[in-house]
């Protein structure tokens, strides 16, 4: 038995280097009242983008 890398491995990928993007930049110190909401931008763009790849996925495959 061998094993394979799979077309499943490019969204996987992607859903990855997304979220890692997200998780690990670091927050910018802000200097008004509040949190930053920056990091919240980021993870909504990193669901949508690993949700687009997993989308086209599905539907090439």
């Amino acid at each position: 038995m061998t094993v394979s890398i799979s077309w499943w491995a490019i969204p996987a990928l992607i859903t990855a280097i997304s979220f890692s993007w997200a998780f690990f930049t670091p927050m910018k110190p802000s200097s008004d009242y509040g949190f930053d909401i920056m990091p919240l931008f980021r993870l909504g763009a990193a669901l949508i983008g690993s949700l687009v790849a997993w989308l086209v996925w599905a539907l090439i495959f």
